[in-house]
């Protein structure tokens, strides 16, 4: 992504949590975002904004004492708020809006830092937290206590701001916090930052196994590779895992698609007792909303489905028109037809009998993401390549800043690429190995800067970038699951 992230209109009675946690590296404070269904959410007018002014960070409570002894980082440091700036410890955001929203106190802080609103002295029934949107991406969450106090959370705890004026002043002034002069300040090139979610598929005696790599880069200088089991999907309600759990009852084996967010406990579930017979499935395509599966029971069902995330357990599969729209069905049955063609073989006046536009899924060729859907012709499958491109609805970011025959000239054992969206990092996949390439001014480094081992016949099932101050924050969140580290 890059997947940066951004808001989405969550519905109602469904509680999501957003966690998206924002760097800001030169005042050392990490400040970690949250958003709910809680409540409505209204854009203030801008002339009666209760954050404007000035504020002055001066205590700080941690949420747990295992999150650490007390941080004092931006302690001290200021923020400031107006019509169109916002400044936190060092970081600065132009072009900002703001959404009030007022939510259930205790449902809030049970729901996003699993602590009770009296652990830091808050005692109301509702509260009004403020979210700040820069050109559309959250900047950082207020909790708003009153005209004068105010709470935002970073550093595994909560950091109290006490209200100075309600005039912010001049805020661009406020760069001085960042120990540079401005002028200095703006001459520095800014830092490339690019991060990467590859989810990992291979194959051994026992079935399929999914693992995720996060690589990172600053710079172009690659950070530790890590390594997790399963699926670590970035969403728009924060992280979630997805795999393949497979259970067994008497003889029966089924394979059951789980998707759920990180923090949700893992709920056991075993082989349905609807169906007696064996399931197997595994996962093709994952993005930030959808995953593809390829599903077999011993009905010679063998078939793709693309689910929705949120509703993995129903089986029930979006049409190609739903994510593609209703061209993208028209070019999915012409695209059949010329595969049917090709086999010297009819249309069947019933085609539904052999085609339905819910059978696709997405693969890697050169590169890219394509659709391919699924001919089901008496008891033997035929596949075929749809002639039209993933929409972003589908797949967030899919281009390569270089050709693919570039690409080639490069690392010729190359089966599969990626570049980051900030044309800094080139990823390529090939003979059992992952390379991992900086590129400068559009041209790729001589020797890759990193080369790991992958299984054999491993494939990528999910690409997902990060770019800016989203990289250390994904990367924490990441650091969180006791990853391996990838040794080379």
């Amino acid at each position: 992504m890059n997947k940066v992230l951004g808001g989405r209109i969550l519905k109602t009675k469904l509680y999501l949590l957003l966690v998206i946690l924002l760097s800001l590296p030169l005042s050392g404070c990490q400040w970690i975002t949250s958003f709910d269904s809680t409540g409505s959410i209204v854009a203030p007018d801008n002339d009666l904004l209760p954050l404007e002014g000035l504020w002055d960070i001066d205590d700080f409570k941690p949420i747990s004492e295992e999150a650490g002894s007390q941080s004092t980082a931006c302690i001290g440091q200021k923020a400031a708020f107006s019509k169109n700036e916002a400044f936190v410890a060092g970081e600065i955001s132009d072009n900002v809006t703001y959404r009030i929203r007022s939510v259930k106190t205790t449902d809030y802080f049970l729901f996003n830092y699993d602590i009770e609103p009296g652990y830091i002295g808050i005692n109301s029934s509702f509260i009004d937290i403020i979210s700040i949107f820069s050109s559309d991406k959250l900047f950082c969450d207020f909790i708003y206590l009153n005209a004068k106090e105010g709470l935002m959370y970073a550093d595994g705890g909560f950091y109290h701001l006490k209200k100075l004026s309600d005039e912010p002043g001049d805020i661009d002034s406020y760069t001085s916090d960042r120990q540079e002069p401005k002028d200095v300040a703006a001459k520095i090139p800014a830092i490339l930052r690019s991060g990467v979610l590859l989810g990992l598929r291979s194959q051994n005696n026992e079935g399929y196994a999914y693992r995720t790599l996060w690589i990172a880069s600053t710079d172009t200088r690659i950070h530790p590779i890590l390594e997790t089991k399963d699926l670590f999907v970035p969403r728009k309600s924060g992280f979630w895992k997805v795999g393949i759990q497979t259970y067994k009852t008497g003889d029966v084996m089924q394979d059951i698609l789980f998707a759920r967010p990180i923090n949700k406990a893992d709920i056991s579930k075993q082989a349905s007792d609807e169906f007696e017979e064996p399931i197997e499935q595994h996962i093709t395509f994952v993005s930030d909303d959808y995953v593809a599966v390829e599903y077999q029971n011993s009905s010679d069902d063998d078939r793709f489905y693309v689910l929705p995330l949120d509703d993995v357990s129903k089986l029930k599969g979006v049409r190609i028109s739903d994510v593609l729209g209703q061209d993208a069905k028209n070019t999915f049955l012409r695209s059949a037809q010329a595969h049917l063609s090709s086999l010297e073989q009819q249309m069947p006046d019933d085609i539904s009998s052999i085609i339905s536009d819910d059978n696709f899924t997405l693969e890697r060729r050169n590169g890219h993401w394509v659709i391919k859907g699924r001919l089901n012709m008496s008891g033997r499958q035929e596949d075929f390549t749809v002639g039209v491109m993933p929409s972003d609805k589908l797949v967030n970011y899919d281009d390569l800043c270089l050709s693919w025959n570039d690409i080639k000239e490069e690392v010729p054992s190359a089966s599969d690429a990626y570049t980051s969206p900030n044309k800094d990092v080139l990823i390529a996949l090939g003979n059992n190995f992952l390379s991992i390439y900086a590129i400068r001014d559009g041209v790729i480094s001589s020797k890759p800067a990193r080369k790991i081992t992958i299984k054999e016949g491993e494939t990528v099932v999910m690409a997902e970038w990060a770019m800016g101050s989203y990289v250390p924050k994904w990367e924490e969140s990441f650091s969180k699951t006791n990853p391996l580290v990838v040794r080379k």
